[in-house]
């Protein structure tokens, strides 16, 4: 026996019967959206085959029906999670939201790209041992993924200004060392070379250049990008570019690198610890189309902490940025670069080794067996970004508690990871777990998928509700009459992702036809503060 469905308006179908010998029953009329209109569709398949097996036809009936429910699940459309600000100590998290609210965005767009200047901050003075021979530095990679005029430059230079700041002022001090340099040694015929210039930020993305500059530089490098295509594309656009993704993975890890110069007489550069932490932004359709199978396979793109804030609407104020608030975040970075580095019996510079305190061991140990639990239940992309987020929590609790150590607000005597720091780590791992999921789904959904979620997300943004004639006027280009925009609309009401209803004016009137979104199974509210599109609130 096969049924054969032809589908109509949400579970409304017409049903035909198909025996063994190609027969066909005359069709049948049936909802099967709930249980009673199930039982009817197949006591009467029941009656027409002459069967009394009615559960037999029932159970084929209802695998008709959860598979129409699947045909009409609505886009995927995760829910943004908003950042937890509330874990950044101190002056921190209080820096991220006035520089949201200064610039309307939000604040993810700036807690990402302060992390890996944090991250950096710390850099080689110190490394989290976790047990054995495992230790991992405070390095952190953060893409904020957004679209063009997003305002991803403005936040990712507010939260970097005091990198930039310390490396300004290195440039000048340079510049006057140079001239004494020049002064002093006017004339001379073999006069010795003159001091380099020490950096702390980078926007070379060349191998080369960096290693160099690491060489320089034992604390580590902050490289920070407004774009960051044209990092992702030099892997793939020269020969070299596999070696340079492997010279990257390594600086990930702050391992040890090696470069060999492209000039024959220049000697190998070798960096012991290259720790480079990295911030950018990049565009979602850009980065769809840069990254490639081999970045995936690699685990290149499972190093990045990739976010995609919602966009925030534009608005001019006269915010003004207190000068307390960004000299206590100043102090703090000149608090973190003045921690040193440990040095040997010949001075060459090495991390300090921190330990987790005992109250945060059995945290620890908690999270990486809950960690690992899911992980087991994930495969290909998640699973290779899921190892490195049991990392990246460490990190993070790595570079919180030496902020907190510098506001003088950690609990522990001896330098180790408190509970308070770990746990805040932890925190900040599960926001990009679950960023990071919403990230990769886009990365990988269909064309239509995409357009049906902007649609979708359009709608959420004006309260989740919208007419016909608002919802052609928001798109006349595309819409050419108030009929194309609701057969548009209807098409979110076949994937049930949204509902007609009637609304009555106050005072009489003529009615009107309202598309509502339906968010979870349950119709979309406009909140307070929201307004249908079109509409003041």
């Amino acid at each position: 026996m096969n049924i054969e469905p032809t589908w109509h308006q949400g579970y409304q179908c017409v049903l035909v019967v198909v025996g063994d010998q190609g027969q066909r029953s005359s069709p049948l009329v049936a909802d099967l959206g709930h249980d009673q209109g199930q039982q009817a569709a197949a006591q009467a398949i029941a009656q027409m085959l002459g069967r009394a097996d009615v559960f037999t036809v029932l159970r084929v009936v209802g695998d008709l029906a959860q598979a129409r429910q699947h045909a009409m699940a609505p886009p995927s459309v995760d829910q943004y999670r908003p950042f937890p600000i509330e874990v950044l100590p101190g002056c921190l998290g209080e820096f991220v939201r006035a520089g949201a609210a200064s610039m309307c965005v939000d604040p993810a767009m700036i807690a990402l790209p302060l992390l890996s200047a944090l991250g950096a901050a710390v850099g080689n003075s110190a490394r989290l041992s976790l047990g054995g021979t495992w230790k991992e530095p405070p390095i952190v990679w953060t893409v904020i993924v957004a679209e063009s005029g997003t305002q991803k430059s403005p936040a990712i230079e507010y939260a970097t200004q005091f990198v930039h700041d310390r490396q300004w002022a290195a440039v000048a001090a340079h510049r006057q060392v140079l001239e004494q340099h020049q002064a002093e040694h006017a004339g001379k015929r073999n006069p010795p070379r003159p001091p380099k210039l020490v950096q702390w930020l980078i926007n070379d993305i060349t191998t080369e250049r960096v290693a160099t500059a690491l060489a320089e530089q034992p604390r580590g490098l902050l490289l920070a990008k407004d774009e960051l295509a044209g990092w992702l594309g030099g892997f793939d656009k020269y020969k070299q570019g596999d070696g340079d993704r492997a010279h990257w993975l390594e600086m990930f890890g702050g391992r040890s690198l090696k470069v060999d110069r492209q000039k024959e007489d220049a000697p190998m550069v070798y960096v012991q610890h290259a720790a480079v932490c990295l911030c950018g932004g990049i565009q979602p359709g850009v980065l769809a189309k840069r990254l490639s199978r081999e970045d995936f396979e690699s685990g290149l793109v499972s190093r990045f902490l990739l976010a995609m804030p919602p966009r925030h609407p534009k608005q001019w104020g006269q915010a003004v940025m207190r000068d307390d608030l960004l000299q206590a975040v100043r102090s703090l970075f000149e608090a973190l670069y003045a921690v040193p580095l440990a040095t040997n019996d010949r001075g060459e510079a090495f991390p300090h080794t921190v330990a987790l305190s005992p109250d945060a061991c059995q945290v620890w140990a908690q999270f990486v067996e809950w960690h690992g639990r899911e992980a087991m239940d994930l495969e290909g992309d998640l699973s290779a970004a899921w190892a490195k987020m049991e990392a990246y929590a460490a990190r993070f609790a790595l570079i919180i508690h030496r902020c907190r150590l510098a506001m003088a607000t950690a609990h522990s005597v001896d330098g180790s990871v408190d509970r308070d720091s770990l746990e805040a780590g932890i925190a900040l791992a599960e926001w990009f777990k679950y960023e990071t999921r919403r990230v990769y789904a886009r990365l990988k959904e269909s064309k239509s998928a995409g357009e049906a979620r902007r649609k979708i997300e359009k709608i959420q943004r004006h309260g989740g509700v919208v007419t016909p004639r608002q919802w052609c006027n928001a798109h006349r280009t595309t819409l050419r009459s108030v009929a194309e925009a609701e057969a548009d609309l209807q098409q979110l009401v076949n994937a049930g992702a949204g509902q007609w209803e009637t609304i009555q004016p106050q005072g009489g009137g003529r009615t009107s036809r309202v598309f509502r979104l339906v968010v979870g199974g349950a119709p979309a509210l406009v909140g307070q503060g929201q307004a249908v599109m079109g509409q003041a609130a």
